[in-house]
């Protein structure tokens, strides 16, 4: 992929999510708080972007998460 731009708002809303991999892109900015909504979400992978800053504590939400990878970031 070559998926540029930060990780909107609005991925919140996608709370039936189960897979969220965009490893490897042009992603930058922050992780959004939102990520917190995805309930459902399994694994997480933003590897090998330019994200910056904290991880969201709304991860703590993400019970069904079995895979989250931040590896190679700003």
């Amino acid at each position: 992929n070559d998926l540029d731009g930060q990780i909107p708002e609005s991925i919140g809303n996608l709370t039936h999510l189960e897979i969220f991999d965009v490893g490897y892109n042009a992603l930058r900015g922050p992780i959004p708080e939102s990520i917190g909504n995805l309930t459902h979400l399994e694994r997480f992978d933003v590897s090998g972007n330019t994200l910056s800053g904290q991880i969201p504590e709304s991860v703590g939400n993400l019970t069904h998460l079995e895979y989250f990878n931040v590896y190679r970031n700003a």
